[in-house]
Parts: structure tokens; sequence; C-alpha cells
């Protein structure tokens, strides 16, 4: 095949993306032959791209094509090759095709060889060629990087680039002596902290400590009339009422204080010390510990306002209440929400939970949804799981496409995209230079470790910018349709009854719509519509 059309869209393509085409139009009349020519050629290029059409080539004396000597000594040389093959060469015209049974003979073998051990890309037209041009040299710059083309004006400031990379061997030298300094007085600190407070456990006397003021005498009486009303019957709610009568307008008692007056071991004479404790990294910060540090539980710390036997039932019976509150629905709890914009919760009556807007409930005309019966919601997505899994998989089929060739399109003609290539081939080509520098005895090995560590800093900054770009809202889509996919693929044909952990897998959301209508949000974005089908009681 003529390849004329062909060599000058590959050269475009080369030019386009900041790469210098060498190719026989650029052979001069010389006294060398022209293998010779083409193996110095070949020696300063850092890539060999191959585009076989229909015809074998031009022959050496020796009768093999110069095309597969060039072709042969970059594999022996071990240069990056990218071969881009014409993918129906027979239904070319002949005079795009040899003519000779020898020619045609040595062409299907030399094709045979290019297209065996080795990728290759095929095409049927030059705009695919310039297609797989643009993405095979992408990938094979990060794959192989190299070290390129070196204008002469830059070889005068080696001596600048090497004072250079010492100042900031320096300066990292410094900043990691300051940081190993903070590090090893945060260490000590912390460590001083842990011994004083191992002291202040030991000295705590096996009888206890008893002090007799720690009890506040106006106090006592209302913590033991919550202790003794809640063993009573009474919960948090009517506590709180009970003492906000007593006191008026002087005090108002909440829910959570009674909850962590019932809770608190002090009031029993005992003592946890650790609760909280006070990071010791740079800004200290005070949390919570939650197993973190550990905990120094303390007998007889202080004088007891209550008996010891009257806590521990306290406890008891937090722990049942504790244990029947948990009963209420937990499947759909922070996931349904009314189309007002406020969410729901769950409420019972005569052992049937509803799900109800809580602006409706405070005001029934700023919100005209009404509670929705929990077993209807269950029989909503029961009938919304057999439509995906026997009608859903167009659908999905169709959203993965569009998402495929939006992200397609994004990593081939994205400006950003091939900007942040540009910047990684050209960082690859530092670290690459540098390396060389340091095998030559150019520069100190400390100063290679620092520069190649900040080349290093710079690659990873890059690839995670180039990653974000790829990465998009349409990308992460896909993965979650895809495991939508999964999830109606692994589940069964029909639902006798509500399965909590398929709609786990399905749904993100339920929107009360109107009081005729559900709209289920799927984990993938997608909404879906089911009427609510209410039974008359």
């Amino acid at each position: 095949m003529d390849l004329i059309e062909a060599r000058a869209a590959a050269t475009q393509c080369l030019l386009d993306n900041d790469c210098i085409p060498v190719g026989m139009e650029q052979f001069p009349a010389s006294e060398m032959s022209q293998m010779e020519y083409i193996k110095k050629m070949l020696d300063n290029c850092d890539y060999y791209i191959l585009i076989l059409g229909g015809k074998y080539g031009s022959l050496d004396a020796d009768g093999i094509g110069f095309t597969e000597k060039e072709y042969d000594y970059a594999v022996a040389q071990k240069i990056p090759i990218m071969s881009f093959v014409y993918d129906r060469p027979e239904d070319l015209p002949n005079k795009f095709c040899e003519t000779t049974d020898i020619l045609r003979e040595k062409f299907k073998r030399f094709r045979e060889k290019v297209c065996s051990g080795r990728l290759v890309k095929f095409h049927s037209d030059n705009g695919t060629l310039k297609a797989n041009i643009v993405t095979s040299i992408h990938h094979c710059i990060k794959d192989f990087p190299a070290v390129g083309w070196v204008r002469g004006d830059s070889v005068s400031v080696l001596e600048n680039f090497n004072a250079e990379l010492l100042r900031s061997m320096k300066k990292f030298q410094s900043a990691q002596e300051a940081i190993g300094c903070e590090i090893a007085e945060q260490k000590k600190m912390t460590e001083e902290k842990l011994q004083q407070l191992e002291k202040k456990v030991d000295n705590i006397p096996r009888a206890g400590i008893h002090v007799e003021d720690m009890v506040n005498e106006a106090e006592a009486p209302i913590v033991q009339g919550i202790f003794n009303a809640y063993l009573s019957g009474a919960n948090t709610k009517e506590i709180c009422e009970w003492l906000n009568a007593q006191q008026g307008s002087s005090r108002k008692w909440l829910r959570r204080e009674i909850d962590y007056i019932l809770m608190n071991e002090r009031y029993a004479g005992n003592a946890i010390f650790q609760k909280k404790y006070t990071t010791a990294e740079m800004p200290r910060t005070v949390k919570r510990n939650h197993g973190e540090r550990a905990m120094y539980y303390v007998s007889d710390s202080n004088v007891p306002i209550i008996p010891q036997d009257v806590f521990d039932c306290a406890q008891e019976l937090r722990k049942r209440r504790t244990v029947s509150r948990s009963e209420k629905p937990k499947v759909y709890s922070g996931k349904i929400q009314c189309s007002c914009g406020s969410r729901c919760r769950a409420k019972t009556s005569n052992q049937i939970w509803y799900w109800s807007c809580v602006v409706h409930e405070e005001q029934r005309n700023a919100c005209p949804v009404k509670q929705v019966p929990e077993e209807t919601i269950n029989a909503a997505f029961c009938r919304l799981y057999y439509k995906l899994k026997h009608h859903g998989d167009p659908i999905f089929a169709q959203m993965l496409s569009n998402l495929q060739k939006v992200r397609y399109s994004r990593m081939l003609w994205s400006e950003d995209v091939i900007s942040l290539n540009k910047k990684i081939s050209d960082t690859l080509s530092q670290a690459q230079f540098l390396a060389q520098l340091q095998q030559a005895g150019g520069v100190d090995p400390d100063t290679f470790i620092s520069s190649n560590n900040k080349l290093s800093e710079q690659l990873r900054r890059l690839k995670q910018e180039k990653a974000r770009l790829l990465d998009t809202d349409s990308d992460n889509l896909a993965d979650r349709t895809r495991d939508l996919m999964d999830a109606l693929e692994d589940g069964p044909d029909f639902l006798d009854s509500f399965d909590a952990e398929l709609f786990d897998a399905l749904v993100e959301k339920i929107i009360v719509d109107s009081n005729e209508r559900l709209r289920f949000r799927l984990k993938n974005g997608l909404e879906l519509l089911e009427q609510i089908e209410r039974t008359k009681r």
C-alpha cells in the first residue's frame, strides 16, 4: 500500500504530541549505505513506529526488505516498538499490493512476524490510525520513558542545575532535622505524661479515696430522686417533666442530662480515669477515649450518693430498655425522605410501624404527605426488584455504553489530560537524566537522593491529578452500575418477602413523592417510581 497519506497522518500526530519524527523522507544523499544510515538513525531514536499496509517494500542486495531489516534491528536494540497494521490487506486495490508471488510470500511472512509476540494495533482507515497512534504514544512514553532531545543551549545550564540540586538538598536536610527534633520532643512529653499517670494510679490506696466535701448536699437528693424514679418505671422524658415542674423556670432539665446521671459511676463512689486524652501530635486536641488509651477503674474513689446495688439495677434496666428500643426498624433509618425535603422517622401504632414526615407531624397543613406503613414500602421494593431483575439489563447496558463513550472521549481529546501526559513525560525524562548523571559521577549520592525524591513527589502529584480528572462522577456511576448489575444477577428471580441485604445493595434513598407513589433512588443515581398501595383498615 502506498503509505504517503498514512505517514503524513502519523507525522502530524507525533508533532502534535511534541515528538520529533524521523522517516525515510529525511534520508539525505550520502556515501553511507542505506542500511548503515538506517541503523545510525535508529540508534538515536527513543521509539520505533511501524506502519504496515499491503506491500513488502524495497529490497536490499541480499533480498530482504529494508523495512524488515529496520524492524529486526529495532528488536535487536530493544527499542520500544509500536506496530500499526492494516486490518485486511487482501481487500486493497491491486496497485497497493505486491504483484509477484515472491514478494507476496515475503510480505505474508513479515506480517506474521510483526503480529506474533507483540502488541499490534489494527486499522482500516487513516482516522483510526491517528487515534491508535495518539493513545499508543502516550502509553509508550509512560511505560518506557526515554531521554528525548535536549537543546544545545540547555547543556550550558548544567552547572546551575547541579547548584540548585545542592541547595535543595541542604533545605531538605534542614527540614528533616527540624522534624526529627519535634518528633523526639513530642515522644519525650508523651512518655513523661504516661509516667505521671502511672504514678497517680499506683498511689491510689486500696481502700479508696474518701473526700467528705465532694458531696453536694443540695444536689444529692435530686440524684437520688432520679434513680428512684427510674427504677420505679419512669423514663427519662417523664423524669425531665417531673424535675422541670418542681423547679419552675429556674432550671430546665434535658433528657441527655438524665442519661448522663444514670450511667455516671461516680454517684456510686467509683471512678474511671482517662475517659478523655490529649493527642501527642501537633496541634494537640482532646479526644474521647474509645480504646486508644488504657482506662483505669477505681473503686471507692469518692463518697457515694447512692448505693452500689441501686446503681447496678439502674444499669441493668437501661440495657433492657435499650434492647427494646432496638426493635425499631433500622434498614430504612436515614434513607427515607419526604418530597418537602424533610426526613421521615419511624413511629408505631397498634404494633404496626409507619414512616412519617416530621413536618407533617408538627403541622399537617405545611406538608400534605401522610405516613406510609413500612409493609407498604417493603411491598413496593419487592415489585421494583422484580422489574429490575427481569427488565433492567438493557437500561444499565445503555448507561454503561454512554458513560464509556464519555470517558474515552475525555482520555483521547481532553486538553487537560494531554497536558498532564506531557508533564508526566517531562518529569520521567528529568528523573532518567538525573539517574544518568549519578551513574556518570556528575552528582553526589545525597544530592541525587534529595532531587530524586522531589521528582518522585512531583510525579505522584501529577498522576493523582490525572486520576482525578479521569475518575469523574461518570466513572463512579459506571462502577456503581456494575455493582447493581452484579447484585441483581446474584439475587433470586422473585422476592417472597422483603430482603434487607438486597435493599441495602441496590437503593440509596427513598423519597415519598406523594400520597400515591414512592421514588426509589438507586446507588447509581437512577430514580424509579412505584405506586403506594394503601390498605384500608
